[in-house]
Order: structure tokens, then sequence, then C-alpha cells
């Protein structure tokens, strides 16, 4: 019996699942205390005139692209802190063996995944705002 409390254990597993999860969303509420005022608007911000929404989504989505960049460096310093396995962790690992192919390799992989979600986002805000011209 344990009086309604939960044993230690529990307590352990809960924050060696919810201290990883926290690090990372903390770049998350960041992100969130960011968007807020955008997705609120302003007060001229009608339903009559776009061109605020149009603007508001082109912010956001700039803001997105760069919390992916955010995400991948903070999940290399999440799973390093937290020992959870991932490209992160194998990473660091091929850093201190000092196989630069592997360092090579991965740091590309994450570069791939920001230009092509930069890509991605320049893409939608032409296709939003035809004003827009690259």
């Amino acid at each position: 019996s344990h009086n309604g409390i939960l044993p230690w254990r529990t307590w352990l597993v809960v924050a060696v699942w919810s201290l990883p999860q926290a690090s990372l969303g903390l770049s998350g509420f960041e992100l969130t205390m960011a968007v807020a005022p955008l997705v609120r608007g302003t007060r001229r911000d009608t339903r009559d005139d776009p061109a605020g929404r149009i603007r508001n989504t082109r912010k956001l989505m700039l803001i997105a692209a760069a919390a992916m960049a955010l995400l991948l460096a903070g999940a290399v310093l999440t799973e390093t802190t937290f020992n959870w396995p991932g490209s992160g962790q194998k990473l660091v690992d091929y850093i201190n063996e000092r196989d630069y192919g592997a360092v090579q390799g991965i740091i590309t992989i994450f570069a791939l995944i920001v230009i092509f979600v930069s890509l991605f986002v320049d893409i939608i805000n032409a296709i939003i705002d035809p004003r827009v011209r690259y």
C-alpha cells in the first residue's frame, strides 16, 4: 500500500521521459510566444481585407522554417544530454571517433532538411502572395 502516492520508480520513469520532451518543448514555447500575436492579428485584419492575413501567414511560415533548424540543433543537444539514441547522438559519437565522413554525411542531411523546408516555404509564399517573385 502506497497511501495514494506513486512509488519512486514511477516518478523516475516520468522524469526520464518528460525531461527530454520539456527541453525540446522550450523551443516550442518560445515559438508559440512569437507566433501568438500573428495568429491574433491586428484590428485592421478583417475578413474583407485579406492582405493582413496573407502577411501574417507568410510570417508564420518563415518562423516555422527557422524553427525547423532550431529543432534539429535542439535534438542534438537533447539526445546527447539525455543519452537518447538518434541522429544527434550519432553525430556526437562520430565527432568523438573522428569519423569525418559520417559527420559530413549527417550535417549534409541536416542542411538538406533545412534547405528543402525553406524552399517549400518560399514556394508556398509565392503561391499565396502573387507579388512575390523569385
